[in-house]
């Protein structure tokens, strides 16, 4: 199973080499069939249907590189550029839910990508102003970028906080804070 694996693989990355991209998507769904969990297999799969973003192939390995950071393998800022690929190829309608991008923001806080964190959750803010945790994750930011950001950039999340968020237990939290 190994060889074949391997030969589907080498298969796949010259198919893909040609540009002939209807051979590797060909291949790389008999390799997702044999190794559904590898996530070399998902980085192959989400190649081969890059340009097919309507195909719940390209989705699927998308979100399966994007949602869980074991089987995506990469540097923080690889994961970055990962999201603004499939951002960019999907025609910037990510098959993402609220909730995971908000999932996706918080993960960059904590590997303190903030300038991705906080064009992502201005973003939010602007589509979905109301949404659950919204607040709280722009306040988690604001405390990042405090201990480890600049002041211009603490500064626009903190302008961010009471201008969609005035009334909020985060945007009081806030005022304390920079008394």
């Amino acid at each position: 199973a190994g060889d074949r694996h391997s030969g589907l693989a080498a298969d796949t990355r010259s198919a893909m080499g040609r540009l002939e991209f209807e051979r590797a998507r060909e291949l790389v769904t008999q390799l997702h069939a044999m190794t559904p969990d590898d996530p070399a297999t998902h980085e192959l799969r989400y190649r081969a249907w890059r340009g097919a973003p309507q195909d719940p192939a390209f989705n699927d390995s998308a979100r399966t590189l994007l949602l869980d950071p074991q089987r995506g393998g990469r540097t923080p800022q690889a994961h970055v550029a990962l999201f603004e690929d499939y951002v960019e190829a999907s025609g910037k309608r990510p098959k993402l839910s609220a909730a995971e991008l908000l999932g996706l923001a918080r993960r960059w806080i904590a590997t303190r990508q903030h300038d991705a964190a906080e064009r992502l959750l201005a973003q939010m803010a602007a589509r979905q102003p109301g949404m659950p945790g919204l607040a709280e994750a722009f306040f988690e930011l604001w405390l990042a970028l405090r201990d480890h950001g600049g002041a211009d950039a603490r500064a626009r999340v903190g302008a961010a906080i009471e201008r969609h968020f005035p009334q909020s237990p985060q945007a009081a939290k806030l005022r304390v804070a920079q008394e």
